[in-house]
């Protein structure tokens, strides 16, 4: 990779979110994994919440919510400044 003395991109990140009808099981961060080991050898599990919020009705100051929870598999590089994600329907690289 070629390296900048004033690099104008402090990070970069690629993100891949599937549709809800995509197969997608608990095993599959695990299979990630092992394909990432070596260059992300740490990992660990974080909860996040994702919150929805729609206008009940045209013009209407008053909204609906809606809250998801999921599990994401976060693995890490040795230092931890390079980091991958993989959870539900969804997979991120940043680095």
């Amino acid at each position: 990779m070629v390296e900048y003395n004033n690099s104008p991109i402090i990070e970069s990140i690629c993100e891949f979110r599937f549709t809800e009808d995509t197969s997608w099981d608990i095993t599959v961060p695990g299979l990630i994994f092992e394909d990432v080991r070596k260059e992300y050898p740490h990992k660990e599990q974080r909860t996040t919440q994702e919150i929805s919020l729609s206008p009940i009705a045209s013009g209407s100051n008053k909204a609906a919510g809606q809250i998801k929870r999921s599990d994401l598999a976060v693995f890490y590089t040795e230092d931890g400044s390079r980091s991958s994600k993989s959870g539900q329907g969804f997979y991120q690289q940043a680095d």
